[in-house]
């Protein structure tokens, strides 16, 4: 019969259920919003965790950003302080010096290819230390107008091109000039350094303390042929006042300006 036919219900004719609507309706919200990640993490709490998830994931983008932004910036900067230390073993490496470096370290026996030695190129210099056996056919040493420059240490047999006992050889054209560095401290020469140089000048050094050259106790030749002139004109007022010392175990002719020695 007609009543017995099953009747097929449709969308239009099913019973309203408030429930089951807001649940397809929560669904299609979740579903669109998990589809579209860009404006996940605007979405309303009613997008489940899909808004927590992509946040999180935006914090912790940030947070490694930062870290590797730091990581690099540490290297950076290691790179650059590192970069401010110079190391000489051959010329090769004296070629790539930069002119920033604030410290200079020749290491022992270095003197091959080198002829002339350009310390102007450092204007920031700080230190220069210089090892034993270098720098034989140099034929002039000049340190001038280096104003940051504190300390010189220079090693023992460097500078020196006939090692002679005592030196009989003497270059005419070989100078040594340490001059205008306002600010140097010390200067260290070790034994037998500069026996065959010609002159030797210090002048214009009023921070300069200490001197030495060589070893009291033992034979040196430190410019054994030379006249060693300290010409600097506030450098004795400037020793009255405060401690100063100077060591130097073997020069020939030592020469003081007359108003240095009035001031003694």
């Amino acid at each position: 019969t007609q009543n017995d036919r099953p009747v097929a219900i449709t969308p239009q004719t099913a019973p309203y259920n408030k429930d089951l609507w807001f649940e397809r309706h929560a669904r299609r919200r979740r579903k669109s919003c998990c589809e579209c990640s860009d404006d996940c993490c605007v979405c309303s709490d009613d997008c489940c965790t899909c808004s927590g998830d992509c946040c999180d994931a935006f914090i912790c983008t940030l947070i490694v950003c930062l870290l590797l932004g730091c990581v690099v910036g540490l290297v950076w900067g290691l790179v650059f302080f590192v970069s401010l230390f110079g190391t000489v073993k051959n010329k090769s490496d004296w070629d790539a010096l930069k002119p920033n470096i604030i410290s200079l370290v020749v290491k022992d026996s270095v003197w091959s290819g080198f002829t002339l030695l350009d310390f102007s190129r450092f204007p920031s210099l700080r230190r220069l230390k210089i090892g034993n056996n270098c720098f034989m056919h140099v034929t002039e040493f000049n340190l001038t107008g280096l104003n940051k420059l504190k300390k010189v240490e220079i090693g023992s047999s460097s500078f020196t091109q006939y090692m002679e006992n005592p030196p009989t050889q003497k270059e005419p054209n070989r100078r040594f000039v340490v001059s205008r560095c306002p600010s140097l401290q010390k200067l260290t020469i070790g034994r037998y350094s500069f026996s065959d140089y010609a002159s030797a000048v210090i002048e214009g050094n009023d921070a300069l303390e200490v001197i030495a050259m060589g070893e009291l106790s033992s034979e040196s030749f430190n410019f054994y042929s030379a006249s060693l002139e300290l010409k600097s004109v506030g450098w004795m007022e400037c020793v009255r006042g405060r401690f100063a010392e100077s060591e130097i175990g073997c020069v020939r002719h030592v020469r003081f300006p007359r108003r240095q020695c009035e001031c003694v």
